[in-house]
This record gives C-alpha cells, sequence and structure tokens, in this order.
C-alpha cells in the first residue's frame, strides 16, 4: 500500500515540525538545550499516536506488523520518557548545586519518593500476581503497563471531563467582545499586581547578593560558585524596577545573611534565584499575554465603533457585515464542539454496552472513510484533553504562555502531561470506535494479566469523565481547586469572574477592578506609541545626518 508509506511520512514530517515550533515558540529566551530536546521528543511521541491510530483501526494485515514495531516504539520510548527522564531533567534544572553531580544527585533525591511509592506498590501486586497466576516477564511488563495507565487514565478523567465542558464555553464566550474586553482588563490588573510582587522579590534578592559580594571576595572558594549566581541574574535593563512595590521581607533571604558563609549559602541562594526566574517569567508572560490580547480587541471594537459612526457606504456595510458574521461563526462553532462533546459523552456512557448504541463504532469498518473520521474524532479528542495545560494556572509552579514566556518547569510539566495522558486516551478511543484486534493492543495486551488494575480500570473509569463534566459546569471542579492552597488557580477557568462574583468578590470590587485594568492598557499603549514616536524619530535623524554627509562628501569631490 504505497499511500501507506506517504501518508507516515508526511504526518510525522509535520509532526515534528510542528513539534519543534511549539516549544520554540512557548519556551524562554536562554531555556537549556536539553530542555529543548526533551520538550520536543515528547511531544512528538505523544502526538505520534494521532497519525497512527487511524491506521491502525483499520486492521489491515499487510501493515499489522510494522504498527506494531511502531507502536512498540512510541509507546516504550512515552513510558521512560515520561517516568523517568522529564522528571530528572525538571528537577536537575531546579536544582541550586553547581555541578553535574550534584545536580544529578538531587534530581534523583527528589524523584525518589515517588519511584520508593511505585516500587512498593509494585512489590505488593507482584506478590499477589505470583500468588495467583506467576510471576513472568509477560506478568511484570503488564503490571508496569498497567500501572502507568492507570495513573495516565486518571489525569485523562479530569482534563477531559473538564475539556468537554469548558471548551465548547470558552468559544462561546469569545463571540462576545464586549465580554472578552471585560475580562482582559480584569485579569490584567491582577497579572499586573503578580508581576509588580515578583519585581520586588527580585529587588531585594539583588540587594542581598550586593551585600554577599563585599564578603564573598574574602573567600575564593566561593567565588565560583557566586559568579555563577551573578550571571543567572536579570541584567540591567531587563527588569524595571520602577514598577516594584512595597513587599515584605523574603524570610529565604535572612536566612541566605546569616554567617558564616559556606557553600551550602551558595546553593540555597542559586535555587531561590532560579524559583525567583520562573515566577518572573510565568507572571511577566501572563502580563503581557493579556495586554497583548486586550489591546488587539480593543483597536477591533474602536474599528467597529468608528464605521457605525459614519455614513453606510458598501465598505463599511461590507466591514460591518463581516464583524456580525465573525461573532455568529464563533457561537456556531461553540455549539457544534458542544453537539461533539455530547456525542462523546454518550459514547463513554455506552463503553461497557453492545456495539449498536455507540456512535462511533463505524470506524471499525476497513474503508478509507474510517481514517479521515478517526483522525478527526481523535484529533477532537486531544484538542478537549489539553484545552485546560494550556490555560491552567498554578501560581509560582505552572503557567505555559506563547511568545517566549514559558519557564523550564512549565514546559516540561506540559510535555510530561502529553506522554501521561497520549496512550491512556489512545485505549479509550479502541474503547469507544469497538477495536478489538489493532496492533496497539497487542502492544499493551499484557496489562489484561493485572485486571484489576488493568483492563477492569480502563472500562470503569470513563463514567468518570461524565461526572466531571457535569460538575464542571457549575464551576465546582474551579472552586474545589480554589479551596486547596497548593493548587490555588486562577486561570484554568478565569472567565468565571465576569459571571459568578461570589468566586472572587462583590460586584463593586469588580467594577474597580476592571477600570484600574482598562487604565493599565491605555497606559501601555501609550508607552508604546511613545516608544515608536522616537524610534521613527531616531530613524529620520540618522537618515538626515546621513544625507547630509552624502551632501559634503559630493561637494568635496566637485570641489577636487
Amino acid at each position: 500500500m504505497s499511500w501507506v508509506g506517504a501518508y507516515l511520512g508526511f504526518g510525522f514530517l509535520a509532526l515534528l515540525i510542528a513539534s519543534v515550533f511549539t516549544i520554540w515558540f512557548y519556551a524562554r529566551r536562554g531555556t537549556p538545550v536539553m530542555v529543548y530536546i526533551a520538550g520536543m521528543l515528547a511531544m512528538f511521541f505523544a502526538f505520534a499516536t494521532v497519525i497512527l491510530l487511524p491506521l491502525d483501526l483499520l486492521e489491515d494485515p499487510d501493515t499489522t506488523g510494522d504498527l506494531t514495531s511502531a507502536w512498540r516504539v512510541v509507546y516504550w520510548f512515552s513510558f521512560v520518557l515520561n517516568w523517568v527522564g522529564i522528571p530528572l531533567v525538571q528537577d536537575y534544572y531546579n536544582a541550586g548545586e553547581f555541578t553535574f553531580k550534584g545536580k544529578l544527585w538531587f534530581a534523583v533525591k527528589a524523584n525518589a519518593k515517588l519511584y520508593g511509592a511505585a516500587a512498593i506498590l509494585g512489590v505488593i501486586i507482584a506478590i499477589a500476581l505470583a500468588a495467583t497466576k506467576g510471576l513472568g516477564a509477560n506478568e511484570m511488563s503488564g503490571l508496569a503497563i498497567a500501572m502507568a495507565q492507570t495513573a495516565g487514565f486518571v489525569v485523562v478523567v479530569i482534563l477531559l471531563g473538564h475539556g468537554m465542558v469548558e471548551l465548547p464555553r470558552s468559544l462561546w464566550r469569545r463571540s462576545d467582545q464586549r465580554r472578552m474586553m471585560d475580562y482582559y482588563r480584569f485579569k490584567a490588573i491582577k497579572a499586573h499586581r503578580k508581576y509588580q510582587q515578583a519585581i520586588a522579590e527580585w529587588s531585594q534578592t539583588l540587594r542581598t547578593i550586593d551585600r554577599l559580594a563585599e564578603t564573598v571576595v574574602e573567600q575564593p572558594e566561593l567565588q565560583k560558585a557566586f559568579s555563577t549566581i551573578r550571571a543567572g541574574c536579570p541584567k540591567e535593563g531587563e527588569i524595571d524596577m520602577n514598577d516594584a512595590v512595597e513587599a515584605a521581607p523574603l524570610p529565604i533571604l535572612a536566612q541566605i545573611e546569616r554567617k558564616p558563609y559556606t557553600m551550602k549559602t551558595m546553593v540555597k541562594l542559586n535555587q531561590h534565584c532560579k524559583l525567583l526566574t520562573r515566577r518572573y517569567t510565568q507572571v511577566s508572560g501572563l502580563r503581557a499575554e493579556l495586554i497583548r490580547d486586550a489591546m488587539k480587541l480593543q483597536f477591533q471594537m474602536d474599528r467597529h465603533d468608528a464605521l457605525a459612526a459614519h455614513t453606510m457606504t458598501c465598505k463599511n456595510r461590507f466591514l460591518r457585515f463581516r464583524a456580525g458574521c465573525t461573532r455568529w461563526f464563533g457561537m456556531s462553532v461553540a455549539i457544534v464542539f458542544t453537539l461533539i462533546a455530547l456525542v462523546l459523552e454518550f459514547c463513554e456512557v455506552t463503553i461497557p454496552a453492545s456495539q449498536k448504541l455507540c456512535p462511533l463504532a463505524f470506524m471499525r469498518s476497513p474503508t478509507g472513510f474510517q481514517v479521515g473520521a478517526a483522525l478527526v474524532f481523535f484529533s477532537l479528542l486531544w484538542t478537549m484533553t489539553c484545552q485546560l495545560l494550556f490555560f491552567m494556572n498554578i501560581p509560582r509552579y505552572y503557567h505555559v504562555s506563547p511568545n517566549h514566556h514559558t519557564d523550564e518547569n512549565s514546559l516540561l510539566y506540559m510535555a510530561g502531561n502529553f506522554l501521561n495522558v497520549a496512550a491512556p486516551l489512545t485505549y479509550n478511543f479502541h474503547a469507544l470506535s469497538k477495536a478489538e484486534s489493532t496492533a496497539f493492543l497487542k502492544v499493551i495486551g499484557s496489562m489484561k494479566l493485572v485486571p484489576f488494575l488493568g483492563s477492569g480500570v480502563h472500562s470503569g473509569l470513563p463514567i468518570f469523565i461524565v461526572i466531571v463534566s457535569i460538575i464542571t459546569i457549575p464551576h465546582l471542579l474551579q472552586r474545589f481547586c480554589n479551596c486547596l492552597p497548593f493548587l490555588r488557580s486562577e486561570e484554568d477557568d478565569d472567565e468565571i469572574s465576569l459571571v459568578d462574583y461570589g468566586v472572587y468578590g462583590d460586584r463593586d470590587e469588580e467594577a474597580i477592578t476592571v477600570r484600574e485594568g482598562q487604565m493599565l492598557i491605555d497606559q501601555v499603549r501609550r508607552r508604546q506609541e511613545r516608544e515608536a514616536e522616537r524610534k521613527a524619530a531616531g530613524e529620520d535623524q540618522n537618515e538626515g545626518q546621513n544625507g547630509g554627509a552624502d551632501a559634503d562628501g559630493v561637494e568635496l569631490a566637485a570641489a577636487a
């Protein structure tokens, strides 16, 4: 089948380009090369399931052998990268040590609890398997697959259940420009306050570093480590210290300034500076993203209002018609996604039922149309699952922002979650389409040897996707997260702040915050306009000087 090779070649090439571009587009400037590579590989192997699954559902005997090898490479590479590679790289770059050995040892110790808990649980289950079915190579690989699939499917339940409701609702809200403008104003001022707090923390830290510099000069053994810390700090002009606000002294700085200064002091200071860099990258990226979107939307609204005030020429009528169509198009797309989500919810509920009840069972028929249908529905399933990963915000730990405003920790956390949900989502789609003899199922089929943790869990958990969707409708999931201090999140469903005022405050506070946000947006726009004018004036002056110099040169040549 020549078209199979062309399909795989084009698909993997496009996926590789998309993976490299996405990681580059989100990663902040100065991100280590190893983080780029780990993020790119994670995204490539996670979304390789989108390329392989439609072809696998054909159940063609001629391609089953090659697909089995491909699935085995994709699955086990993703398994190792997700559970070993990314956690080690993540903690390696979070370490405050200055040597390769020290950073690696810190990463191993940081993940020892996870590996220890997994080992203890694995030993308990292995003893139970040995007592009932015996313990061989298939049982051990099945145990590892079953444990990873179960952990990943728990994440799928939360992400997919939330995305099935929030993605259509977000598309519907974004069709209302004035409501979105209030949303941007409200969130921009909150992000700006966090931005000011981050600058204040950096200001305190830089003053501490300056005080330490006077003493470290007398300790040669600490000078190299201290120079590394200074090199990682913001350079002059990178951060506008005028935006800093009064903040309480950081307790960690008081501990660092206690004498005598040792290498442990340098390690603690280095780790603190890395945390501040992550914090500043997150809040500055969030602030820039909100202000940029607000200014773009404000321009569109001002243009629409200007058209409404002028004489209705043919061009103005067309532009107003296009603006109206844009809103109706957004609402139509939201309705379509809502219907698709309802179909998928129904399919999840009917997984244990017969084939006749599942609308997606038609994709089992070996036709060319099946490849396209599976590609579309599986891509939609991925889109709904990843929606929360791109908009979730866990303060001081996780937030992704485009245009090079994502820190290393958030980038690797997002990439790790792609890998975490890839195989469980593929298995779930097999259950939705009632596929039973694909190459993917042959690769993970050994998990059936652990029924209480493998296939049994996967057949019962889909109902929880529907439950999560139901509790997402009244924003109960958001309210629950707000009750947890370590998961206090404003961004995973922050558009509710303009609807349900009880979540964030009273109406008067909301109105004041929105007005302050508009003032901030206007201030940033005026600053950008002044910078553009100064740049244009400087270019004109340079051109004038160059032109005068050329004229002088011509006169001198004529005189000669």
